[in-house]
């Protein structure tokens, strides 16, 4: 008796979630430009650009212009960056 009891109000209580994570997402619609825009890569750096100090930012440059691979200390040289 009390698994049934436990079980029905996991059931319900995911249920509930789950209609307010719908709700939300209908509600907010930069939620679905973000998801269904053309190019995804472009919007996670360009959020991610955002939340950057201005040295992190021009790092984060270096490294996008170079397929995310530099080495340290060619990219402190190159920036001048010696925090």
């Amino acid at each position: 008796m009390d698994v049934l009891l436990f079980v029905t109000i996991d059931f319900l209580s995911t249920v509930l979630a789950s209609m307010v994570g719908v709700v939300y997402f209908l509600v907010r619609p930069e939620i679905k430009n973000y998801i269904t825009s053309g190019n995804g890569k472009e919007n996670k750096v360009s959020i991610l650009l955002k939340t950057l100090k201005p040295e992190e930012r021009s790092i984060v440059g270096v490294l996008d212009g170079h397929g995310g691979t530099y080495l340290q200390s060619t990219s402190r040289k190159k920036q001048a960056y010696h925090g």
